[in-house]
């Protein structure tokens, strides 16, 4: 083979090479986040499309199978929740109130504490986190109207709930316990939303709305 014409191989074999270097470095660039956590793999951008590797597609509930030279995805439908139009309803419901969704389950009674599960997902379109929004404090009460205070810890278990940042769509679930040594059965539990000036500005900043009453009322022993 002529000098020349091998020169000129090389010389395309190391543009292309250099070029696979550039596409890679630009890859490796992209971060990838599902329903709020980053993928351990990054997309792939290749002639201006951009590609997902399948482990991602699989953290966010989608069925990936390779079977030969064929790839089938099946992305199961959105489970169907007692979503409740509001900031009221009873254990177990999800409740809305335009910003955030909450449900409360999982309630358990013994000896001397009270304890339930806690699950809030930003509902919003911007990355925020509930104190922000204005939510402040979560109260329980039993039926005569008592309040129970937080058991040791879930001080602090409460400000995770309030005071870490949510993603789109992003969830934190925390259990949180209650004294209960005075007795009395807990019949209704409160999250107050009350923005103050200072998180009024930030709602309307980021055009953030809440339906028509923003506090939560979770009906925990309904008749």
């Amino acid at each position: 083979m002529p000098l020349t014409r091998q020169l000129r191989i090389a010389g395309g074999l190391a543009v292309t090479f250099l070029s696979c270097l550039v596409a890679a470095r630009l890859a490796g660039d992209l971060s990838l986040t599902v329903n709020g956590k980053p993928s351990l793999k990054a997309p792939i951008v290749q002639d201006g499309e951009l590609f997902v590797p399948a482990s991602a597609l699989k953290m966010a509930g989608a069925e990936v199978v390779q079977s030969g030279d064929k790839v089938s995805v099946v992305l199961a439908p959105a489970p169907v929740v007692s979503q409740v139009k509001g900031g009221q309803g009873n254990l177990g419901d999800w409740l809305s109130n335009g910003i955030w969704r909450l449900k409360v389950s999982d309630l358990n009674l013994a000896e001397g504490v009270c304890s339930a599960t806690v699950e809030i997902c930003n509902i919003s379109y911007v990355t925020t986190y509930p104190a922000i929004t204005g939510v402040t404090e979560i109260q329980l009460y039993n039926e005569k109207g008592v309040r129970m205070n937080f058991a040791a810890g879930s001080d602090d278990t409460w400000t995770d709930l309030k005071s870490f940042d949510y993603a789109q769509g992003g969830t934190m679930t925390r259990t949180l316990k209650f004294d209960a040594k005075a007795g009395g059965t807990p019949t209704t539990m409160l999250i107050i939303v009350a923005p103050d000036g200072i998180k009024k500005d930030f709602l309307k900043s980021k055009g953030l709305k809440f339906l028509s009453g923003p506090n939560f009322r979770v009906h925990l022993r309904p008749e």
